[in-house]
């Protein structure tokens, strides 16, 4: 006997003992209502069930759903770069054919890559990101980050955002200073506690992460860039309260001349890279309200400036770009980022956004908690529509 029956046999015997008249019309309607009750909320636990199945079989589609807004093949630097929040999505989910530049946030905690067609901006994971390189043509990142006191070194491809990491052994007190590719390996620049420059070469094969000692790094570490043909290097240098950009041979030690002047205004510069268009810098400057910044090319034959991207609405700061990208300098015209109301896409971009970073970095958690519950869910439901009382004639 279930402990409705029971409960309404009970009632009844207690109507039959003070004398009161049994109304059987209803006490079987209470027992319908019960019965429904019961029923609908076992039916409800299944629902559910099949509500989260179907999201641990369909919701890893969506962390690597990638939905591309419109572009018309350009490539470049953005004229106007903008702030992304911190909800945008990363790279591993969020994929583009190349990025032209590198954004860091305000806090520095936050790294953007700014797609080469201007129309998209993805985030790197993690909070604690030391170093960030691109590769020339805008189709690998690589980048340091720092775990307690574990540094792993990942390098991510783009168009498919698969990745490969691996832990990067140093001695104590050292740290990367600075990231570039060469071809298919990472250079990694940097310093010992002491004070003296070091520079290793890391090569994957396969997953496998290999790293060996190449020298002093001191010419990138320093913030010299090379040109494209590696017979010329450029650095900046103050003289007099002003800064100067100016080049050599590689085989030579020291500038002989500070160089091409930059205007007045300038108060901090920061070489980017050298672009077949010239020499890729960020220059800074601080007026009397605020302090701004742009991204500029120089002839490095004979100085012409002129600037190439400007921010756009927040605070964020380019620290590396793409040569190749760049090209010759023309930049590509920019909106700001569409992060779209809650219509079909804003909903994909969401689920592709937060799933997608949960599921990448929580993968086995999120899939065996998700079974876990769908079994009780739907043991709860299966058991409460078995202990539904069958109606008697």
């Amino acid at each position: 006997m279930s402990p409705a029956l029971k409960e309404l046999m009970d009632d009844a015997a207690a109507e039959v003992v003070t004398g009161r008249r049994i109304d059987t019309a209803a006490v079987r309607e209470g027992a319908t209502r019960r019965r429904d009750r019961l029923r609908t909320l076992g039916t409800a636990l299944m629902l559910t069930a099949a509500a989260v199945l179907a999201a641990l079989v369909t919701l890893p589609i969506f962390a690597t759903l990638s939905v591309a807004p419109a572009s018309d093949g350009r490539s470049g630097l953005p004229d106007r770069w903008y702030y992304a929040p911190v909800s945008a999505p990363t790279v591993r989910t969020w994929h583009m054919p190349a990025a032209s530049m590198v954004l860091r946030g305000p806090d520095r905690t936050q790294w953007t890559l700014v797609s080469a067609d201007t129309t998209r901006y993805a985030r790197l994971p993690g909070r604690d990101v030391q170093q960030v390189a691109l590769s020339d043509d805008g189709r690998k990142v690589a980048w340091v980050a720092r775990d307690g006191d574990r540094l792993t070194l990942t390098e991510l491809t783009l168009a498919d955002g698969k990745s490969r990491s691996q832990r990067v052994i140093l001695s104590t007190g050292a740290g990367i200073v600075a990231l570039a590719f060469d071809g298919d390996a990472v250079r990694l620049f940097g310093e010992q506690k002491n004070g003296a420059d070091f520079e290793r070469t890391a090569t994957f094969d396969g997953d496998r992460l290999a790293v060996t000692e190449t020298g002093v790094g001191v010419r990138r570490a320093s913030g010299e860039v090379v040109d494209p043909g590696g017979t010329r290097s450029a650095r900046a240098q103050g003289v007099d309260g002003r800064f100067y950009v100016g080049t050599e041979l590689l085989q030579s030690t020291a500038l002989r001349k500070p160089g091409r002047a930059l205007p007045k205004e300038v108060t901090a510069v920061d070489l980017l890279a050298w672009a077949p268009g010239g020499i890729v810098m960020r220059l800074d400057y601080t007026s009397s309200s605020e302090r701004r910044s742009s991204v500029a090319l120089m002839n490095p034959d004979t100085g012409e400036l002129h600037a190439v991207s400007r921010p756009g609405e927040g605070t964020s700061t380019p620290v590396t770009v793409a040569p190749d990208v760049v090209g010759a300098g023309q930049p590509v015209k920019a909106a700001p980022p569409a992060f779209p109301r809650w219509n079909a896409d804003r909903i994909r971009y969401v689920l592709g956004s937060y799933w997608g970073n949960l599921y990448s970095s929580h993968r086995w958690t999120v899939l065996s908690g998700g079974a876990a519950l769908t079994a009780l869910l739907l043991l709860a439901g299966v058991a409460c529509v078995a202990a539904t009382p069958r109606p008697r004639a």
